[in-house]
């Protein structure tokens, strides 16, 4: 994995409405899978929040801001974007950035 600046990274937090986590997970294992075959992604990482179950962080890692663009355009996300707002208690934060 290349450490650079050229790196391109999103951090997406999710919060999940109560008793919907199973059907929010099929939703983004799906997703999950498709992302990884991607080129220029690098990582595509989702973790469960320690002190709230109800809350998800996606850490998407890109080889440069144009795979990630390319990742914007796939039908899977698209298919995701569809597919979230049931599951979802209010809308994603999402933080983009270049890694230093």
């Amino acid at each position: 994995m290349r450490l650079s600046g050229e790196m391109f990274t999103v951090t997406v937090v999710f919060q999940v409405k109560a008793g919907l986590n199973q059907g929010f997970l099929t939703l983004m294992r799906s997703a999950i899978s498709a992302t990884k075959q991607e080129p220029g992604n690098i990582e595509y990482l989702l973790s469960v929040d320690e002190s709230d179950s109800q809350r998800y962080i996606l850490q998407e890692i890109y080889q440069n801001r144009q795979a990630y663009e390319a990742h914007t355009e796939t039908e899977h996300l698209a298919q995701l974007r569809t597919g979230l707002s049931e599951f979802l208690s209010q809308p994603p934060t999402v933080y983009r950035g270049t890694a230093i």
